[in-house]
């Protein structure tokens, strides 16, 4: 904002350049065609959206309270080059419907366990690591939650 008009202002893509924050020049995911890599999935009796993305080993977005997979499109195209990326709309949040119970921290941990379980992902998850970023919004609760679930998919290694 402008001090001394009060007007909102808007930099050009050098800006980003010279001080360091942002995307400099056009950003990636502006360049997507989105609509092959949008799907859904029906659980618990309600329909989950989500993006994947990219191959190699799975990377896991989950946003924050009041935000959806959208959230991350300055970041996917990046890990979309080395991984296959899943960003998700929690229930109730983008284009998810609302779940047909309480919606809760650890409720949302449940949600990506059962998100993650539903379908190929189990496979997929047995096979490879799995790495996850959530927004800190979701809380270490909710995290930690996740993580346990996620850790009991693995196959033991026996070596």
């Amino acid at each position: 904002m402008s001090a001394a008009t009060g007007a909102l202002t808007t930099g050009s893509p050098l800006d980003a350049a010279e001080d360091g924050y942002g995307s400099p020049g056009r950003s990636q995911w502006l360049d997507i065609d989105w609509r092959p890599h949008l799907r859904s999935l029906t659980l618990h009796g309600s329909r989950v959206n989500y993006v994947e993305i990219g191959t190699g080993s799975p990377l896991v977005f989950v946003h924050g309270l009041a935000g959806c997979w959208q959230n991350w499109l300055e970041n996917i195209p990046h890990f979309a080059n080395s991984h296959r990326v899943i960003a998700l709309d929690l229930a109730g949040f983008g284009e998810s419907e609302l779940p047909h119970e309480d919606i809760s921290i650890p409720g949302y941990g449940r949600f990506v366990d059962a998100f993650l379980r539903k379908g190929r992902f189990t496979e997929m998850l047995r096979e490879m690591p799995i790495d996850l970023i959530i927004d800190e919004k979701v809380g270490l609760r909710g995290a930690a939650e996740m993580a346990r679930r996620i850790a009991s998919l693995k196959r033991p290694q026996w070596d």
